[in-house]
């Protein structure tokens, strides 16, 4: 068994403040179905007040493709409660991520394979320190405009790691498969988005920062259904430059950040499975 924080240099201190961070915001419940309903101005996420799983949740449960109709599949309904979190799983410390906790019962050794599931926005919150005026705004969001969203990351998603051969991309699970569901959480606009992204005249000042995104991926293995580890952070959404803020401007903002997204997930999930081999090979 992989101890001491996942290899890290932290002290018990700081992994235990890190852990009960992330177990304090999460009851992880292992992906919902998407709601018609683009944005809500609640910023809290419902957390589950159940036992820890039985031994029958916790049975086989293959994960099925992710479906052809967008941000409707979803990861296997199994409630963990934050005394099961705090029991299983370990702090990785890492470069690229706020908070990123791997459950010690699996090594990312034994994986070399992705499967991506869409986006999802079904948990999307507007800030509650967001102005009421940039809140409606924001929060008259249709399903079509943030599904075109959610598709920028999954494009980039799926180009990312079809390049990789330490972590396949795959559109099948399997017992070397890890099944990836990236949420967005909560945003905090600082523009509005003047209405509909579909209208040519979107807005004519500059801008370098659209807003703040708190996104939360879940990892589990693909043919268990057991979740193998959750990363949370929050990123700028802005384009390289500055530009004009019209849809072409948006669209270059959210692309850009996703790739970063993207890039960060790479290599923190490339350290964590070298790091897992190296301690697979000691232990032989």
């Amino acid at each position: 068994m992989i101890d001491q924080c996942r290899h890290s240099k932290m002290t018990w201190r700081q992994r235990r403040w890190a852990l009960s961070t992330i177990i304090s915001v999460l009851a992880i419940t292992v992906i919902g179905a998407n709601s018609a309903n683009a944005v809500s101005t609640d910023p809290t996420e419902t957390a589950a007040e159940t036992a820890n799983p039985t031994a029958s949740q916790l049975a086989a449960k293959p994960i099925a493709a992710p479906a052809t109709n967008k941000r409707v599949n979803s990861l296997t309904k199994i409630s963990y409660t934050p005394a099961y979190v705090a029991a299983n799983f370990d702090v990785w410390e890492n470069d690229e991520f706020d908070r990123f906790i791997i459950n010690r019962n699996f090594s990312l050794a034994d994986f070399n394979k992705v499967l991506f599931f869409p986006m999802t926005f079904d948990r999307l919150k507007i800030s509650l320190k967001t102005s009421s005026d940039l809140a409606k705004n924001w929060n008259d969001s249709s399903w079509k405009e943030m599904d075109r969203i959610c598709g920028f990351f999954d494009y980039f998603a799926k180009k990312k790691f079809k390049r990789k051969d330490d972590l396949q991309l795959t559109f099948t699970g399997g017992d070397d498969v890890l099944a990836v569901e990236f949420r967005m959480t909560e945003f905090v606009p600082q523009h509005s988005k003047d209405g509909s992204w579909d209208s040519a005249t979107v807005g004519e000042e500059s801008f370098t920062n659209l807003g703040t995104l708190y996104y939360r991926a879940v990892i589990a293995h693909s043919q268990t259904g057991d979740l193998i580890a959750v990363i949370e952070d929050a990123t700028e959404i802005a384009p390289p430059k500055a530009m004009v803020r019209n849809i072409t401007g948006q669209n270059i903002a959210w692309r850009n950040s996703f790739k970063r997204i993207l890039d960060s997930f790479y290599l923190a999930l490339k350290e964590a499975k070298a790091a897992d081999m190296i301690a697979a090979k000691n232990n032989e």
